[in-house]
């Protein structure tokens, strides 16, 4: 089945949460297309320090194995 529309709304949720700059893409893209929406939402607004944070929280058990195994 190929589709002849294109769509129209599009909601993008981000689990583990977005940044301003992906909120500043999507109105950009929002602007640039006005026939289209796209909505942005995620389980948190991260900014610099709490997206380090998250990082280095997903990261540090994959580090620990590393480092475990290098020795």
């Amino acid at each position: 089945m190929v589709m002849s529309r294109r769509p129209q709304d599009v909601i993008i949720f981000m689990i583990g949460g977005t940044t301003y700059e992906e909120s500043l893409a999507v109105y950009n893209l929002n602007k640039q297309n006005p026939g289209m929406k796209i909505i942005l939402g995620g389980t948190t607004i991260h900014n610099f320090k709490s997206f380090a944070e998250e990082v280095h929280h997903a990261t540090s058990g994959i580090l620990m194995r590393y480092k475990i195994g290098k020795h």
